[in-house]
């Protein structure tokens, strides 16, 4: 039996939130406003759509989902700080965690799906003024 959505985005915010010693990790997001620098770094996993690929009409179809990790991080009015810093720590370790781990060159989250990859355009702003920072990272995950 094929896992579910379910299992497949707590399996993935596990993971996900693993990354860094994030203070504020869910599946629901916050307005950025509210969250402080004690609550900070923090990972937000949001699912955005789902599409059905279908390849052939005799096979089922494959289904993908479409999901954005939105990492924070607000270091207050710290100058000698960059709040840039935890994102990218995390992105290079989101980067990591997503490499291949079998001879498919796949990363299949253990076979929980049939991949998992960062597609597309990672959207960021360093926070240079403000002192939070935002990344939003577009990942695919394919399910048998």
């Amino acid at each position: 039996m094929p896992a579910s959505r379910e299992q497949v985005m707590q399996a993935l915010l596990a993971l996900v939130s693993a990354t860094l010693a994030f203070k504020t990790a869910s599946r629901r997001n916050r307005d950025p406003d509210t969250l402080k620098p004690a609550d900070c770094p923090a990972v937000f996993l949001l699912e955005d759509s789902e599409t059905y690929e279908r390849y052939s009409p005799s096979m089922p179809p494959k289904r993908v989902l479409l999901v954005s990790a939105v990492f924070y991080n607000d270091i207050g009015t710290d100058q000698s700080q960059s709040p840039a810093t935890a994102i990218n720590t995390a992105l290079d370790a989101l980067d990591l965690a997503f490499r291949p781990m079998t001879p498919s060159g796949l990363f299949t989250m253990n076979g929980l799906v049939d991949s998992v990859v960062i597609e597309g355009e990672v959207k960021k702003a360093p926070g240079d003024r403000t002192g939070r920072s935002v990344a939003i990272v577009p990942i695919r995950v394919v399910l048998p």
